[in-house]
């Protein structure tokens, strides 16, 4: 199994989104420097993209798609993998690394690295793709600054505009 085939089957397996959407992401977004993994022969066991957008002006990754094979949970693969993001975001330049922690468990997760917030998240994206958690209610904005930026009110709603 190639290497997307197999961040195809983790996603599938983490997420249960439809093919249809799967293949969407894969075929519009999804490139080979936007994808961190840790693979083990012909499987992916953890995995995140980076997708570039701007942030009231600002260049900002979008950390999307953090997936862990259910048998590999537990073992520091996520971690790592945001480790390397951090720097990665930070060697292409962006002003801040964003994500949406799908429920609160995640946001305390995401805070150990230094992610805060828990804005509205309002994406414009060219064609309707959704790279939320599919429920714009809950799609709460964490943020990592890792160049000067100016972090939004508390609970105000944040626009991410696509720029890749």
């Amino acid at each position: 199994m190639n290497t997307t085939e197999a961040i195809k089957k983790l996603w599938k397996e983490a997420f249960g989104d439809s093919d249809e959407f799967i293949e969407q992401f894969m075929e519009c977004y999804h490139t080979p420097d936007r994808a961190l993994f840790i693979e083990n022969e012909d499987r992916v066991l953890s995995m995140l993209h980076i997708l570039p957008f701007e942030m009231n002006g600002k260049s900002v990754g979008y950390m999307y798609g953090v997936a862990t094979a259910y048998e590999e949970r537990g073992k520091g693969h996520a971690s790592k993998l945001i480790e390397q993001a951090i720097e990665i975001a930070r060697e292409r330049g962006f002003h801040a690394l964003v994500t949406i922690p799908a429920d609160e468990k995640l946001r305390l997760y995401y805070e150990r690295f230094g992610f805060k917030g828990g804005y509205r998240t309002l994406f414009e994206m060219p064609d309707n793709f959704d790279p939320g958690t599919g429920n714009s209610e809950s799609d709460l904005l964490s943020i990592l600054p890792l160049r000067e930026i100016v972090l939004p009110e508390t609970g105000s709603q944040v626009r991410l505009k696509w720029n890749g």
